[in-house]
């Protein structure tokens, strides 16, 4: 297997996900990345959105714009952080945590299962792979970006 062929494998695996989600759980409800957030914040209440944006690695914007849509359609509530005006902790509503249950509980159920069928070996060995290849890939895109960077500056 090539590392194109591994890169195909993760994107069709992820988009399958995706559009199942998208399509079936949410019935149009949510747009693109915000499952994403209602996955971290039902381990997460009270999180920050700089805390979603270090763990998903989206932009601040990004984000933002997610949240805001998601408390407009009364999905969250965001209630300014104790001491820092500035900062505001992110809960689900009473019928925000009920639509996450139903959107998340399946994917995470769904996960479960297929990596349960994989047996722990396999399973401990896919994850530490799949850790060293991302670390990996963010230092030689990093590397990149910074040779391309100084090639434009000549």
């Amino acid at each position: 297997m090539t590392d194109r062929n591994l890169h195909y494998l993760l994107l069709v695996g992820h988009q399958h996900a995706h559009r199942r989600i998208m399509g079936t759980l949410c019935s149009g409800r949510l747009q693109p990345g915000q499952p994403k957030n209602l996955d971290f914040l039902a381990d997460h209440q009270g999180c920050t959105q700089k805390e979603i944006c270090d763990s998903w690695s989206y932009s601040r914007q990004t984000i933002n714009t997610a949240l805001k849509n998601l408390e407009r359609r009364g999905i969250l509530c965001l209630k300014t952080a104790e001491g820092n005006r500035k900062t505001k902790r992110i809960y689900f509503s009473p019928e925000g945590k009920a639509f996450a249950d139903r959107v998340v509980a399946p994917f995470v159920r769904a996960e479960l299962l297929s990596l349960e069928k994989l047996g722990d070996g396999e399973r401990k060995l896919l994850t530490s792979l799949y850790e060293k290849r991302t670390e990996y890939f963010r230092q030689e895109l990093e590397a990149a970006m910074a040779a391309n960077e100084r090639e434009e500056k000549r």
